[in-house]
C-alpha cells in the first residue's frame, strides 16, 4: 500500500475507535445532561422556533455554530439526550479528522508537528510553525 493509502486506513481506525468510545453508553455517560448541553438544547429549541441569531446570551455567551449544528440534530433525533449530545459527537469527530489530516501532511512534507493543533491554530492556514527534521 503506498502512503495515501495507510493513512487513509489510520483514520479510518482511529474515527472508529473514536466513534466506539464516544457512542458506547451515550444516554449513560456522564449520567444525566450537563448544564451546557441543556444550555445549548435550549439555545437549539429557540432557533426551532423561529428565532436565527449571530450570538446567544445564555450560558454567558455562545457563538453560533454548535447551536446551529445541535439544532440540526435535534431536528433529526428529537429533543432528547441523543438529538443533544450528538452534535458534540459529531464535532468531536470532526476535530478528530481535521488533526490528523494536519499531522498526515505534515509528515508528507517531511516534518513531525506533534502539537498540529495549536500549530494549525496559530498560524490559521493549517501549516506547522513549529517543525523537527526526521
Amino acid at each position: 500500500m503506498d502512503f495515501r493509502r495507510w493513512e487513509l486506513v489510520l483514520l479510518a481506525a482511529i474515527l472508529l475507535l473514536a466513534a466506539f468510545f464516544r457512542l458506547y453508553r451515550l444516554e449513560a455517560a456522564p449520567p444525566g445532561l450537563q448544564h451546557d448541553e441543556v444550555f445549548h438544547g435550549h439555545d437549539a429549541s429557540v432557533v426551532l422556533q423561529g428565532a436565527h441569531r449571530t450570538y446567544f446570551e445564555s450560558n454567558a455567551g455562545n457563538e453560533p455554530l454548535f447551536v446551529y449544528l445541535m439544532t440540526g440534530a435535534i431536528a433529526l433525533f428529537g429533543s432528547n439526550y441523543l438529538g443533544i449530545r450528538t452534535a458534540a459527537v459529531l464535532r468531536g469527530l470532526a476535530t478528530i479528522i481535521v488533526h490528523l489530516d494536519d499531522t498526515c501532511l505534515s509528515l508528507r512534507r517531511g516534518v513531525l508537528a506533534p502539537i498540529s493543533g495549536p500549530n494549525r491554530a496559530l498560524s490559521g492556514r493549517g501549516r506547522p510553525l513549529v517543525t523537527v527534521k526526521r
